[in-house]
């Protein structure tokens, strides 16, 4: 069974039962020979398709880039994460390495909650800009 949920499907189903109808229109004007779209050539339909190849392929440069700075980003932020947990451990009491790990540890989910919390917060200002809220910080 295909995976609906979570797809982009459903969001363009619209599109695709208009394109079906349209192409049934056509042919049925084409079986009661109202229009022959063959008359013109190819030349159109090539054209068409080369606009169509360079548009898309564009976007889906700037797709790709836009994904791979998103991942370079997210590296940056998790080695910085660690290289400042790694630092802060020299700030802890020395104490048996049990209890220590267990302070770590602590300390590591503490720094995770608050990364969590704003990191939801920037992705929340980010969405209200692009909404166009007047209250989002600017």
């Amino acid at each position: 069974m295909v995976a609906i949920r979570g797809s982009i499907v459903p969001k363009i189903l619209p599109q695709i039962a208009t394109m079906f109808a349209l192409g049934a229109v056509v042919a049925m004007a084409r079986s009661i020979e109202w229009v022959n779209p063959g008359s013109e050539g190819v030349a159109p339909m090539a054209l068409l398709g080369l606009a169509l190849s360079i548009f898309l392929g564009f976007r889906n440069y700037a797709a790709y880039g836009r994904s791979w700075e998103a991942r370079k980003q997210w590296g940056l932020l998790i080695t910085e994460i660690r290289a400042l947990l790694q630092a802060g451990t020299c700030f802890l009491p020395s104490e048996r390495p049990a209890r220590r790990a267990a302070s770590l540890r602590l300390h590591f989910a503490a720094a995770t909650d608050c990364l969590s919390l704003l990191l939801s917060a920037a992705v929340r200002v980010g969405r209200r800009r692009r909404l166009g809220d007047p209250g989002a910080a600017h």
